[in-house]
């Protein structure tokens, strides 16, 4: 019996602003986050191949909830709320509003333009399988696979589980 875990939200962060890695660097020395050096790559019909070599990414420590922890600390998180309206929401200088373009679309009806482009989102499905193998050099690709991604290199990371990604 193997003890598996598996983090199935974001795989890692990335940092490209220099105001984010100094954000980071502290997270990095406060241990709630760590580098991450697994291994990305993508199947091209062909064959796997690096994806972005050379990128640093960061992985939440135990777990990527971590940060989101760590940023609603002293908030009031409301959770299994249901959000239908923005109205009423005088007081508030900017609202993000992180949900998939057809749930934004009725929220932004207060900011025609902002729901508008909204509307112009075209969603394509995916399909995220968490899978663990004995042998991953033996999973190929198809066309459905097009990446995967081994994680067992966090912190506390669980034994060498990987995400494909379709």
């Amino acid at each position: 019996s193997v003890d598996l875990a598996f983090d199935h939200g974001a795989q890692y962060i990335t940092v490209r602003d220099p105001r984010f890695a100094r954000a980071m660097a502290g997270w990095e020395r406060e241990r709630l986050v760590a580098k991450w050096n697994g291994r990305i790559v993508g199947f091209d019909g062909e064959g796997w191949e690096d994806v972005a070599p050379g990128t640093e990414r960061y992985v939440g420590c135990p777990g990527m909830s971590a940060i989101g922890c760590r940023l609603a600390a002293g908030l009031e998180v409301r959770y299994d709320t249901r959000i239908d309206s923005l109205d009423g929401l005088d007081g508030f200088d900017r609202v993000i509003v992180a949900v998939p373009a057809p749930r934004a679309v009725p929220l932004l009806a207060s900011a025609p333009e902002l729901a508008a482009r909204a509307a112009g989102v075209v969603m394509k499905p995916c399909w995220a399988v968490l899978a663990a193998f004995e042998d991953m050099g033996k999973v190929t690709g198809g066309s459905v696979s097009r990446g995967k991604a081994r994680e067992n290199t966090g912190l506390s990371a669980p034994p060498a589980e990987w995400r494909r990604s379709t």
